[in-house]
């Protein structure tokens, strides 16, 4: 278990890194599963006291999961609210079980999708951009691109798959070419900027 997003009393988020094997039955069809997963969860002790709406007042949340083709692992985000940036982390777990924290990272060059919302309006929504992250010796930077349109699965926060390819850059060992699959959520209030 892996403790990233460090904002104490306010907002703490946890990614639990692992692997399935299986199989998932959707009506007639049977999918064998061999996966990489995850078990995120975050808990807000103090949001109900930071003003704002909705009851969870996020100006601006921004998260991604993702599985890199060499084996990598990855969770990162943001939050903020009441004008405030409260964090901005995220981890990186090697096929070797080794973690590297991710100090800092950057979404540029976005391409946004403007889609409705579940508040009776809409809301625009990164579908194309490129990402760096820094940590410990470590650099991953990579193009994210939609899999397929975002939707809101609650309120304004939206949920998607994105492709992407990049590299991997970790201190002692050589740059490699990366692609793969990340899980992406979104949510921003209106009136604010669409771009963390």
């Amino acid at each position: 278990m892996h403790w990233w997003s460090a904002t104490g009393a306010l907002y703490r988020h946890f990614s639990a890194f692992g692997h399935v094997r299986g199989e998932l039955g959707l009506g007639d069809a049977t999918f064998h599963l061999d996966a990489s997963i995850s078990l995120e969860h975050g808990n807000g002790g103090s949001l109900a006291f930071v003003p704002g709406e909705p009851r969870i007042p996020a100006a601006m949340f921004h998260y991604q999961l993702g599985a890199l083709s060499d084996g990598t692992l990855f969770a990162l985000g943001c939050f903020s609210a009441a004008g405030l940036e409260f964090f901005r982390r995220g981890v990186v777990l090697l096929p070797s079980g080794r973690r590297i924290p991710i100090e800092t990272w950057e979404l540029a060059h976005a391409r946004t999708a403007t889609i409705d919302d579940r508040c009776g309006g809409s809301m625009e929504v990164p579908v194309a951009y490129d990402l760096t992250a820094h940590g410990p010796g470590l650099q991953l930077r990579y193009h994210g691109e939609s899999a397929s349109p975002p939707f809101a699965s609650r309120g304004r926060l939206t949920a998607g798959a994105a492709g992407l390819a990049g590299s991997l850059q970790v201190a002692g060992a050589r740059p490699i070419e990366v692609a793969g699959t990340a899980y992406v959520e979104h949510l921003y209030r209106d009136g604010d900027p669409a771009l963390p």
